[in-house]
Parts: C-alpha cells; sequence; structure tokens
C-alpha cells in the first residue's frame, strides 16, 4: 500500500498536456521516469510495475487536488466479503482463471482528497468526473467498482459494491493494452437536489470514496467482448435458457416438464408470465408464490380458476422480443389457443414480449383475453444517456428476489465490457428510447385476432421507505448520489423505469392503476406494494 501526500509534484504530464498520478510501483530514477512516459504515450510497454493511472476526466491539464490518495503498489490475490463475492462469479465465467493465475485486488481510497473542483452547488448532470487508466495485456480483463461503506473500509461486511464500466474499444477487440474509466467524483457531503432541479452539498455522510479494480486471465481464443460474453453466458447455465414451466400447486413450484413437448391443453384457461431483464419466471414473480409481506401463495389461489399457469424462461439482453416469441412458439409445438384467449402478466422487459405478442405478426395461434403489465420496461434512461448503467447493474444484482441460471456471472460478464457494447445487444436496443426496435413495439397496434384485448398498466415508484428493503439504494441515498439518475431517469422512476413510461400502452389504451411504493425489483415483495400488486391483478383478472 502506498498513502502519497498531494503536491503539484505528484503529478506528470503525457504528451497530450493532460496530468496523472501514476498508480503503483515508485518511481524513483530518471530510467523510471523514462520507462513511465513511454508507456502512457503508448509509445511501449516499459515499466510492467506500474498498472494504472489517474487523472480528471475534464480539463486534465489543471488539477488542483489537497490532501493525500491511498492505493496499492502491486495488489494482492486474497479477498474477502463482497469483493470475494464477486470474484467467485468471475470465477464462474472464466475458465482461464485458476490458482496458477488468480485475480489481483487492487484499490484506490480517496477519503483523504480534496477535491476544490466540486461546487458548493451544481446542476446533476455537471458532477465533475475522474479518469483511471489500466494498463492491460490482451489476454487480461478487468472489473472496476465503487466500494461502498461505512466506518472501516475493510470491514467488507458492510459494504456495497457498484460498477464502472469501461471506455469501448474499437469493435469491441481485446487487441489494446489498456483501459480507461471515467467515473463521477463521490463528494464527502450529501448531495441534495434543490427545487430549482440544482443540486447542494449537505452535511458530511461519513461514508466512502474507494474504487476497487479486479484484473484476472481471460482465455486468449476469446478475442472481443461478443465472444466474452456469448461463451461465459453458455459455461454458466445450469439449464437450458429458453423453457416452458408449468406452475404446480401441490409443490408451489415452476417445473420445466421433463418431455421435450409441453403437457399443455387448449381448452384449458391458461396464464402466461412473462419475466423482466436478467431474470426468470421465478426470478421476477417469486414474490407471489409468497413473500414476508404477502405469505400465501398467489399462484396456488389462482389455480383454482387457471387449470395452467405457464412461465415462459428466455433470453433477454442478447436476444429481442421477435426472437423470444419464436423461440416460444416452437417450444409449444403446435398448441394453440385460437378458440381460447389466455391471460398474461408480464415484468418490466417482459411487457415489451407480451406487447409483441399481441401487437406483432405471426402470433395467431395465442390471442389473448387480458394482459396486466407490470413496471413495463417501455424505454430505460439509463440506455438511452448511455450513463450510470453499472449502477442499474449493482442494484439488478444484488436485488434478484431469487438468482437463478448463473444470472450473478452473467451481470459481472457485463459489467467488465463497455456500455456501448452492452447497449449494442438487441434486447437492450429494444429498451432504448428512440430505437426503431422499441418504437416500433411501442406504435403498435393489436392485431385482429387480438382486437378486444384488455390491458392494464401497473406502474411503481420509489421513495425513501420503500427503498429502505434495499441495502445499495439505501447506500446510493445515503451519499445522495440517487440525485444523478434523476435527470437520466426523469422523476419519479422505481429505480430503472420512470413511472409515467411505464404506463405507455398501445395508442387507444390508457388504462393503469396508482403507482405502488415500492422500487423496480420489489412490486411482488415490499411492504407498501405485496399485497396492493395482488389486488390490483386479481380485479383486473377477474
Amino acid at each position: 500500500m502506498a498513502t502519497i501526500p498531494i503536491t503539484s509534484d505528484t503529478f506528470y504530464t503525457a504528451n497530450s498536456g493532460g496530468r496523472f498520478i501514476p498508480l503503483g510501483a515508485p518511481i524513483s530514477t530518471n530510467q523510471d521516469r523514462t520507462a513511465l512516459q513511454s508507456k502512457v504515450n503508448n509509445e511501449g510497454h516499459e515499466r510492467e510495475h506500474i498498472w494504472g493511472t489517474l487523472g480528471k476526466a475534464e480539463q486534465d491539464s489543471n488539477i488542483a487536488w489537497s490532501g493525500a490518495i491511498s492505493y496499492s503498489r502491486s495488489g494482492n490475490d486474497s479477498s474477502k466479503g463482497v469483493t470475494l463475492d464477486e470474484i467467485r462469479d468471475i470465477y464462474s465465467v472464466n475458465p482461464a482463471v485458476s490458482k496458477n493465475a488468480p485475480i489481483i485486488e487492487r484499490y484506490i481510497n480517496f477519503d483523504d482528497v480534496t477535491f476544490p473542483e466540486l461546487p458548493q452547488r451544481f446542476s446533476p448532470r455537471d458532477i465533475p468526473h475522474l479518469r483511471l487508466t489500466l494498463f492491460l495485456n490482451p489476454d487480461e480483463g478487468a472489473m472496476v467498482f465503487y466500494h461502498h461503506y461505512t466506518g472501516n473500509w475493510k470491514n467488507e461486511g458492510f459494504s456495497e459494491l457498484e460498477y464502472i464500466l469501461p471506455e469501448p474499444t474499437p469493435e469491441y477487440k481485446c487487441s489494446r493494452d489498456r483501459l480507461t474509466y471515467l467515473f463521477p467524483i463521490i463528494p464527502k457531503q450529501v448531495m441534495d437536489m434543490t427545487d430549482d432541479g440544482m443540486v447542494e452539498l449537505g452535511d458530511e455522510h461519513g461514508a466512502s470514496f474507494v474504487v476497487k479494480i479486479l484484473v484476472f486471465k481471460r482465455p486468449e481464443t476469446e478475442t472481443d467482448s461478443y465472444q466474452i460474453v456469448q461463451n461465459g453466458i453458455e459455461r454458466v447455465r445450469t439449464s437450458r435458457r429458453y423453457k416452458i414451466l408449468t406452475y404446480n400447486p401441490q409443490t408451489n413450484k415452476f417445473t420445466e416438464n421433463e418431455s421435450s413437448e409441453p403437457d399443455l391443453r387448449s381448452n384449458e384457461r391458461t396464464l402466461l408470465l412473462f419475466h423482466g431483464t436478467f431474470s426468470s419466471t421465478e426470478g421476477s414473480f417469486g414474490g407471489l408464490l409468497g413473500t414476508e409481506h404477502a405469505p400465501t401463495s398467489w399462484f396456488s389461489r389462482q389455480s383454482q380458476k387457471y387449470s395452467q399457469i405457464i412461465g415462459f424462461d428466455h433470453s433477454t439482453i442478447m436476444h429481442s422480443a421477435e426472437d423470444n416469441l419464436r423461440q416460444f412458439r416452437d417450444m409449444m409445438h403446435g398448441v394453440n389457443f385460437r378458440d381460447n384467449p389466455i391471460d398474461i402478466i408480464t415484468f418490466s422487459r417482459g411487457g415489451l414480449v407480451g406487447k409483441q405478442l399481441i401487437c406483432g405478426l405471426g402470433n395467431d395461434d395465442f390471442p389473448v383475453r387480458k394482459a396486466a403489465l407490470v413496471s413495463c420496461a417501455n424505454g430505460v434512461g439509463y440506455f438511452t444517456a448511455a450513463k450510470n448503467l453499472g449502477k442499474m447493474l449493482s442494484y439488478l444484482k444484488k436485488s434478484a428476489t431469487i438468482p437463478t441460471g448463473g444470472m450473478a456471472g452473467i451481470i459481472s460478464l457485463f459489467a467488465q465490457h463497455s456500455a456501448k457494447f452492452f447497449l449494442s445487444r438487441p434486447g437492450a436496443q429494444q429498451m432504448t428510447i428512440g430505437h426503431d426496435s422499441l418504437e416500433n413495439i411501442l406504435d403498435a397496434l393489436p392485431t385482429p385476432q387480438n382486437k378486444n384485448v384488455q390491458m392494464l398498466a401497473v406502474p411503481g415508484r420509489w421513495t425513501r421507505s420503500a427503498a429502505r428493503g434495499s441495502r445499495l439504494i439505501s447506500r446510493f441515498a445515503q451519499y445522495g448520489t440517487n440525485v444523478i439518475t434523476w435527470p437520466i431517469l426523469g422523476t419519479p422512476n422505481d429505480f430503472v423505469v420512470n413511472t409515467t413510461r411505464q404506463k405507455i400502452l398501445p395508442p387507444g389504451y390508457e388504462n393503469t392503476t396508482d403507482p405502488l411504493s415500492c422500487t423496480h425489483t420489489s412490486f411482488f415483495t415490499s411492504k407498501g406494494s405485496a399485497e396492493r400488486v395482488r389486488g390490483y391483478l386479481d380485479n383486473w383478472l377477474g
């Protein structure tokens, strides 16, 4: 570990004029300085013991920081707490990591740094950012995150992490010698939003500003982000991604039919479920099986009305809604409900799959009587702004009701790559406001077989009381860093989707409920919404 006072001599200057602090072993000789400059200016790969540089993201030729900064000299391969949890997820998707090639943990502690570029009052869009450059070999990957804590930052049991995604590389290739990360400064004071939409710094919050870095080997055959993510997803899956599940009231569980053809009947009253992003049927709807604030099984009661309750597990980010339904039709093996329209309940991105089922061509075998769309992802502000995506990924991973199918490892995979790569995937594009693939769904009218369909939007909004069930969001509220998301998501929101956008239905439909008090993943579990959402569904489905 190194702790150094910050003076004008602490900084070095690149050929571009940008100033930076080298991270790693001490710079003590002229040879060291020459090797460092060569490496920083992309003129060679010397000075292996310098693992990164730190500077400002904006106006980096003039840095007036003061105080002291601490960072790893070389790093260690012994981790614990939330960092060790993250390392386990990396192991699950990456066969190149082993005892002989361990993951190296490094850190930067900013708690004693004063940032004069932080004014007392500013727009949330103008919060200053830092720039971290990591030097990596082509066969190395990295993960970077805020390590949020209060008190002793090494007490991992009382901390949370928030991903920081890298800037994109050309064509998402791994043939590079560095990755760049841009991330907002966390002030020592709480950030409060004023009535005019500005941010003011309040009292000190006593929490951390620590960034951690994990560096690890990758398979040499995986040369771009797509290969790494796709192969990692295949490694971590415990079963097939696409599955037709049926609810069993005797066990109160969803199970997959062992036969390749589902045991379903066209003449039975049927309820179909479409889950949300990075989730599964149980992951999104597990709260309806019974939870602390609604202990009885809603599905068990519904099984008295619906002879068939079906869940469809499917890919969310890597595939589009059209791709999902193409697989669904194939897996139904000719079972159709042309003379017996079904009811559907959707959650988050599943709402787009539901709308495509209702409004898209090729789904004549599955007419819909009623649809309840809970927190429909009719455009996600994080995706449109391409900012703070790490905050959303951290939240989805931490707050999953029932983590299934290796989803923790899959989210960790995406967190290692740029927001631009994530947003280039068909499922992510279809949740990006203004993208043609989303607008085509939002503007579509029900097809003729669904001309009488009835649709209900069930929106939500988060409040401080609703967020108490999420340690991560509570941590954001402690800092006030949640205000950074307000210009991105708009208010109110459920921390993932703007509440007004959740209400969007096809043209001519305006049926919606009052917003529930909950965060995005707690509609079916939180104290303020678990019973109310059941009441909404009971009244709607009849």
